[in-house]
């Protein structure tokens, strides 16, 4: 039982907690490293086809993530770029919760500002997402030396404060028991162009909001360090700017 005596345990195990679950993202190389895409949706058998995200809406040959949208009813594309996530160990509030000895630790990943930069109309937007060789070859490792599958989630954010919350952790027991908790939201995800893209589209209508794509590992142990943040509608106001 962690004693109330000892609050520089709590203080030691929130940091290695914020430590453990942010992996290193693979996105970044697959940004710089990705390869022109040969389309096949006008014909198979063209070296010169094009991969349309609409009609008349060709893909383009850079760049990882896009996402479709409406403007004026007229279907564009707009390049989502990366963004990093953030540990946040929540010091303060574990120290107080263990001179308690409440023995539950919060943190959170978080990304900066309160929202993207990239603002979307639709609320229904379509995503696509290059899918490299690279990245199909080369599993995200783990600190326990174990591969950790990944797949890509779209993931509504959270405001608090002047941030916005990714996901957080919490632990029980100095991390004997541990979970992750997102907001995922509920999107069909497929293949298109032979396998060379995925397209990410919401099941339903998704509110105006900060949203992300990330790799997301399937052990709720660990986190991407990066993220594709957009938001739809209008750019939420910062009180303190007022």
């Amino acid at each position: 039982m962690l004693h109330s005596n000892h609050p520089s345990k709590c203080l030691l195990y929130a940091a290695l907690l914020c430590t453990a679950v942010a992996t290193n993202a693979a996105q970044e190389k697959n940004e710089s490293q990705a390869q022109p895409s040969v389309g096949v949706m006008a014909a198979a058998d063209s070296d010169t086809a094009q991969i349309e995200a609409a009609p008349g809406v060709p893909l383009p040959a850079k760049g990882m993530v896009w996402i479709l949208d409406q403007t004026e009813n007229k279907p564009q594309l707009a390049r989502i770029f990366l963004s990093h996530i953030h540990p946040n160990g929540h010091r303060a509030e574990n120290v107080v919760r263990a001179q308690f000895l409440v023995l539950r630790m919060d943190s959170s990943m978080e990304l900066p500002g309160i929202a993207a930069k990239l603002r979307v109309n639709s609320h229904t937007p379509a995503i696509f997402v290059r899918k490299s060789q690279e990245e199909e070859e080369e599993m995200q490792s783990a600190p326990n030396g174990k591969n950790v599958q990944e797949h890509y989630v779209l993931l509504r954010l959270h405001l608090a404060g002047d941030v916005r919350v990714v996901c957080t952790f919490t632990a029980w027991e100095f991390g004997l028991k541990q979970n992750r908790h997102e907001d995922i939201v509920e999107a069909s995800i497929e293949e298109v162009a032979a396998g060379e893209w995925l397209k990410i589209t919401p099941k339903q209508p998704i509110p105006d909001g900060e949203y992300a794509v990330v790799h997301m590992p399937d052990d709720k142990r660990y986190f991407e360090s990066n993220a594709y943040d957009f938001g739809i509608g209008a750019a939420a106001i910062n009180p303190a700017n007022k």
